[in-house]
Parts: C-alpha cells; sequence; structure tokens
C-alpha cells in the first residue's frame, strides 16, 4: 500500500506520485494538473542552505534582496536540488505566511 501526506493537498499530491515512481509504478508526466497559488516570488538565488528534519530533506532558498527564506521540501519537489546560487528563479506557495521562513511549493 503507498500512502503519501503533505502540508497541502499539492503537497500530498506530489509526495504520492513520488512514491509511485519509486515504485516502478507508471505515472502519466504529461498530466498537468491546474494549481493557483497563493503568492508567486521571483528572482535571483543568493543563498542556499540544506536540512534533514525527521528524515526529509529541505532546502531553504533566499532570493537577492530580501531576508526572508523559501523552504521546499525536496521530495515533492526534486528540482530543488539542483538551484544554485546565481540562478533566476521563480518559487510559488499555497499559503501566504509571516515570518522569515516560508514554505513553499514548487521552485522553478
Amino acid at each position: 500500500q503507498i500512502v503519501a501526506t503533505g502540508s497541502t493537498v499539492a503537497a500530498c499530491e506530489q509526495a504520492y506520485i513520488s512514491q509511485l515512481k519509486e515504485n516502478n509504478i507508471q505515472v502519466n508526466d504529461t498530466v498537468i494538473i491546474d494549481q493557483t497559488y497563493a503568492f508567486e516570488q521571483k528572482g535571483v538565488v543568493e543563498e542556499v542552505r540544506s536540512a534533514v528534519l525527521g528524515g526529509t530533506t529541505y532546502y531553504y532558498f533566499r532570493l537577492a534582496g530580501s531576508d526572508d527564506f523559501y523552504r521546499i521540501n525536496a521530495q515533492t519537489c526534486e528540482r530543488a536540488v539542483i538551484v544554485n546560487v546565481g540562478d533566476r528563479v521563480t518559487i510559488t506557495g499555497n499559503a501566504e505566511q509571516a515570518g522569515s521562513i516560508r514554505e513553499a511549493e514548487t521552485i522553478s
């Protein structure tokens, strides 16, 4: 049995898809689900950090001109692993949040 969890529906869906792939279950990658995000932040990555929390790797990105970090789960957004300082990116998330660390869903 394959079970996935996430802080949002989109995160849960991505975790489930990742688990299907890990278990060699064919997934149609051409299916695109219309997703509206609460925020979208564009900029150049100035700092990247990572941490393993509860067995899950998270990447923290800070964009130029900002003090805020955007936290992305590597299981639900594999692209986070290959983003480098100096890359121009768009970060999206489902919830507007206050504070210096904000949960994000995608980075592209």
